[in-house]
Formats: C-alpha cells, structure tokens, sequence
C-alpha cells in the first residue's frame, strides 16, 4: 500500500509531497504497535490499514499489555547477520565491463551496428542510482532536479537523450541482458522530463537507437546487505543527433 498514516486523520492514499509531515507507510495489515515503553495489540475486527482506528486510548479496538506482562516475555535470542563479504566497487566496474561487452554483441548481431561508450555521460548518470535506491527504502525522493540540471548541460543541443533504470537482487549480467530485452519498462521519469516529455521508450528500443554521434552509457551500483544479499541498480543511457 502507498499512502500517508497519521495519527489523527488516519489513512490516506497517495504519494508522499514534499513537506508532508505524514510518513510513508507500505505495509497492508497491523496486528500490534509498540515502542520502547508501550505495546498494543490491535483487537479490531479488520486490521487493514485503510480501515483501521488509530485511536490507541480506544481499548475496544486496541488492546495496552501491562507492563508486568511484557517483562515476562521471553526475550528473542540475538541473530547474527554475516557482513557483506564482496568488493562492491570491484563487483560494479567487472559488471559494467561485462554489460558494455553484451550491448556490443547485441547491436553487431541484431542491428549490424557499432557501439561507442561515453565515460563522461555514465559517470553522470551515478547520482540517480542512489537516488533510487533511497526512494525504494524510503519512499522520498530527492535529487531529481539536480540530475536533470547535469543530463541537460551534458547534452549538446540538438541531441536526444534516453535512459531506462532497472533494479536486480542478483550481478549476472546475462541475466539483466535479458531482462533488458523482454521487459516492457519504459525509460525512467528523469529522462522523459529531460526531454520534455513525449512517448517513453522500452530498453530495446534504447539499444536499437541509431543516429549521428550516438554515445551509449552504462552505470552500475551495489548497494549492499547483510547475508551477502545486495540491491543492484543498472541505468542505460544514450545520446545522439538524429538524422532525417
């Protein structure tokens, strides 16, 4: 569910704005609330968040346990979490390297065309990637408008700019290859606004761009987990003048 919970209004559906004091919240259902201090158990006949009263003094709809009742829980043993044991940035400039290989292949058999890869253009592209991953976590958006502001004075006038982000839980690049090419995404909103606008495009199409000065860019970023667990971020880009 995405939507603003709060204390007084209740649920409300939506995103969340910016300056909303309201907190994101993507759960479905609440069976209990609890802090340092206080636990309450919710009695309410439907536990749905968009249903729910969020009352806590009501004891009809949720239910305080006594202090005496909470210290004689027994506690949860602690869980060790290995660290993540991988060189994130190694793991990134050997997938990077592996992707550039890939889409270099794919467009020599498929479209019997050459790939140049722009350095410059992918390193602009990092700062999104982190900003993707923050809003995954945390539902709040934040440096857009300067991403734009660095993609436009990176971008000659007169030069189309396209870019289409995807989010892995593995570093197999054959296996992002793929999902490149089967997947109907369209181009993130980023790109669209740099551009103005217009009819988004799928990441085959991105790879089948043609035109003069066409400049492809790929940037990864591994944002890592315990339990050797990671959120791989991959953006694909491309820039070129095109020609009638």
């Amino acid at each position: 569910r995405r939507g603003f919970l709060h204390t007084q209004e209740g649920w409300t559906p939506g995103k969340i704005g910016n300056g909303n004091p309201r907190w994101e919240c993507p759960l479905e259902s609440i069976h209990s609330v609890f802090n340092d201090k206080e636990l309450f158990a919710n009695v309410q006949p439907v536990d749905l968040i968009e249903t729910c009263n969020w009352n806590f003094a009501d004891q009809r709809k949720w239910k305080l346990f006594t202090p005496e009742a909470i210290r004689v829980l027994t506690p949860a043993p602690p869980v060790s979490l290995f660290p993540y044991s991988g060189n994130r940035r190694s793991q990134e400039i050997a997938l990077e390297s592996s992707l550039r290989k890939l889409v270099k292949q794919y467009r020599k058999d498929e479209c019997r065309l050459g790939t140049v890869w722009s350095d410059k253009l992918a390193y602009r592209l990092g700062p999104a990637l982190a900003a993707y991953e923050a809003e995954r976590c945390t539902g709040v958006t934040f440096g857009n408008m300067e991403f734009q502001q660095a993609i436009k004075r990176h971008i000659p006038v007169g030069h189309v700019f396209k870019a289409i982000p995807f989010h892995f839980n593995h570093r197999s690049s054959r296996r992002m290859l793929a999902s490149f090419l089967g997947s109907s995404r369209k181009e993130g909103r980023d790109a669209q606004q740099i551009r103005n606008g217009g009819r988004g495009v799928t990441a085959t199409d991105l790879l089948k761009s043609t035109g003069d000065s066409v400049r492809f860019a790929v940037r990864v970023r591994i944002f890592p987990f315990p339990e050797d667990t990671c959120a791989t971020w991959v953006i694909l880009a491309v820039k070129y003048r095109e020609v009638d």
